[in-house]
């Protein structure tokens, strides 16, 4: 069992981290869902791809099990892992009386502990890098890719960076309100599981890719989205904002907090 705990109890301070950047009501959501749609579609493509009717889908720090209510109508067998305690509790109370609890698998472990003979069709990996102690990545990568099949597919997303390099931040709460600040990696790796800071990687476009090809899995593509500044001329409620960053390499390496990315497992020469 994992010792593991996540920093923001209830996503408090995601909430408002949101509140406080989300330039029209509404459209945090709504961008979100938007790239569970793209996930969907990618999931959906790979499996008319290779002919799979019986898809096997790892949920690779599932929080509390939303995402897996999300894909599980496509996938025969679910395993869904969450290293905190406490969220995993939830995970379990969430599925336990749902028409799919029979295929979806609980276990409360760490990425590095999955077994790799077990072999899965498509891992999800939603918000998890961010969060790892920067040591830990390339072996959080290397496990990824050894229990993903060849051609297999790897849908994450994580923080991104606008800027040329990485960052490191954490957002923490004031009695003036929340607050994000430039941290550096030491710092990062020491707040990684320390109770009411939430520290984050955002990762530039040029290292995610470095990172996912140095473990041997080809990059087919990054989309940016919850774009928080830069077309502020643009209502992020159509959508359009989403098109518009997404449109040039440029666009998308200077925009968005977040990035969606699409991952296939080579098969090793």
């Amino acid at each position: 069992m994992s010792n593991y705990q996540y920093p923001d109890t209830n996503d408090e301070l995601v909430c408002k981290l949101i509140d406080k950047v989300e330039p029209f009501k509404g459209y945090w959501e709504k961008s979100e869902k938007k790239v569970i749609d793209e996930m969907r579609n990618e999931i959906l493509k790979y499996m008319k791809r290779f002919n799979i009717e019986e898809c096997f889908l790892l949920d690779a720090g599932c929080g509390i099990g939303r995402l897996v209510g999300e894909f599980q109508e496509y996938f025969y067998r679910i395993v869904a892992i969450e290293p905190d305690k406490k969220r995993f509790a939830e995970t379990v109370k969430n599925i336990s009386n749902t028409s799919y609890s029979s295929k979806v698998e609980l276990r409360n472990i760490l990425i590095q502990e999955l077994d790799n003979e077990e072999k899965y069709d498509v891992i999800l990996c939603s918000h998890i890098l961010q969060h790892i102690q920067t040591e830990e990545l390339a072996k959080v990568l290397q496990k990824l890719k050894a229990i993903l099949k060849p051609n297999g597919l790897l849908l994450i997303t994580t923080c991104h960076s606008i800027e040329e390099e990485d960052l490191y931040i954490k957002g923490y709460q004031t009695k003036d309100g929340f607050k994000e600040q430039k941290i550096t990696k030491d710092e990062f790796n020491i707040l990684v599981n320390t109770l009411g800071v939430l520290p984050s990687h955002a990762f530039s476009y040029d290292s995610i890719t470095k990172l996912l090809t140095d473990a041997g899995m080809r990059v087919n593509r990054i989309n940016m989205y919850h774009i928080d500044k830069g077309l502020e001329f643009l209502n992020p409620l159509d959508m359009i904002v989403e098109n518009v960053s997404n449109a040039t390499g440029l666009m998308k390496k200077s925009l968005g907090r977040d990035m969606f990315v699409v991952v296939i497992n080579q098969k090793d020469k």
